[in-house]
């Protein structure tokens, strides 16, 4: 480092490009953060309490996610590698949220040399999108992926409103 930008002469750090990724960062939390988080109330006003956040501390390791949509269903694709989905997983859908939980399996008598796969009790919460038909929600388990979709119900439609003018 030669110390310019911070004894004098041009800043070697380019601020312009900076607060291009800072709005950029601002744009993505505002657009992706559910309704009811911190950032929500703090940028739209949002009052309701957040669900996406468990009452305790977490434990265990994350449960990663991606979320899409694929028509007129959502689709949460959560990373479970080494688990079996009809011991390990439950979900649930209440109160606006998906609840995305991996039970500890103690019945494994390997003695590993190496272990990185999942091997403790893991919770992940998930708002669910506004038009989401809980009772329909469905999933499948493949290649280490849990796959949940979540039909969509139409959209009311919306018909025009005529407003009156009134003078005075």
């Amino acid at each position: 480092m030669t110390g310019q930008g911070r004894w004098g002469g041009e800043p070697s750090i380019n601020f312009g490009r900076l607060e291009e990724m800072f709005d950029d960062w601002v744009r993505t939390m505002r657009e992706n953060r559910p309704r009811g988080s911190v950032w929500a109330q703090a940028t739209r006003g949002d009052t309701r309490p957040r669900t996406d956040v468990v009452d305790e501390p977490s434990t265990g390791e994350a449960i990663l996610a991606d979320e899409y949509r694929d028509g007129d269903t959502h689709v949460v694709r959560a990373a479970l590698p080494g688990i079996d989905p009809d011991r390990d997983v439950e979900l649930t859908a209440e109160d606006g949220a998906l609840q995305i939980t991996v039970h500890e399996r103690a019945d494994d008598d390997r003695e590993y040399v190496r272990r990185e796969l999942r091997r403790s009790a893991s919770t992940r919460l998930l708002p669910l999108p506004e038009r989401a038909r809980p009772a329909e929600i469905s999933a499948s388990y493949r290649d280490g992926v849990l796959e949940i979709r979540i039909p969509l119900a139409e959209p009311p439609a919306s018909e025009p409103t005529r407003i009156t003018v009134t003078r005075g």
